[in-house]
């Protein structure tokens, strides 16, 4: 039974009961020294999430994420605390400046703990540390900007319980691609609101026929190979910076 879950959900190109859960890789849109951003993000699977960036420096900037999965009651649950820490650097390219490059290295811990019914339920926990770099390319228009990030992270899970069953630690490597478009909301475009959609997946082949459920190939695959999509929407805050 779990093989035609797994084949579905892989299909629908939906997250289902893995482990691994991604944050939303959008580069910053900070293009100058002491630029900063604030954005507070809800996902459909009752997580929240909180970025910032600031640069410190010209061409160097610092992020971080912070995510939280909100205790619903039921059946079913997604609870997760996750952190994000990232610097990079950022540089305004083409005649008028309007396109903006980012890149950026960092690192986080996750732990996670989702149950999810399906012909029966299904529960897994544990937590793992993740390593990453990515690069965006961002066009910041007068009032609708949109960037497009691809991040790549080398992945360690440790701790993980399927149904109480331990399974051996290991890694793997997951490719995010993010779509983002922000719309102004305040005259001076310090207020926008943001909406980001993709997705990530796993360089871990998919289990086959042959595979039995209890194998490690399919153990791992299962808990943290399974492709995901990303949806986000929220308000963020580009302070101006001060007067030199």
């Amino acid at each position: 039974m779990k093989h035609l879950l797994l084949t579905s959900l892989t299909i629908l190109g939906l997250s289902g009961c893995a482990l691994y859960v991604p944050t939303t890789a959008v580069m910053p849109l900070v293009k100058a020294r002491q630029e900063a951003e604030l954005i507070a993000l809800v996902h459909p699977s009752a997580r929240l999430e909180f970025k910032a960036a600031y640069s410190p420096l010209p061409h160097v900037v610092v992020s971080g994420t912070g995510m939280a999965g909100l205790w619903t009651r039921g059946e079913q649950y997604l609870r997760t605390g996750q952190g994000e820490l990232g610097l990079g650097g950022y540089w305004l390219l083409g005649r008028n400046e309007n396109w903006l490059l980012n890149t950026t290295a960092g690192a986080g811990l996750a732990r996670v703990r989702r149950r999810d019914c399906f012909i029966g339920c299904d529960e897994l926990r544990g937590r793992y540390g993740k390593g990453f770099g990515q690069a965006g390319l961002a066009y910041v228009g007068g009032q609708v900007s949109t960037s497009l990030t691809y991040r790549l992270s080398r992945v360690r899970f440790s701790q993980v319980l399927d149904d109480e069953r331990p399974i051996a630690d290991f890694g793997l490597f997951r490719h995010d691609l993010t779509l983002a478009v922000r719309y102004p909301l305040s005259v001076d475009n310090a207020w926008y609101t943001q909406f980001a959609m993709g997705s990530s997946f796993s360089s871990r082949q998919p289990p086959n026929d042959f595979q039995p459920a209890g194998s490690p190939s399919y153990q791992q695959w299962y808990a943290g190979g399974l492709p995901a999509l990303l949806m986000s929407f929220g308000i963020g805050w580009q302070p101006r910076p001060r007067p030199r």
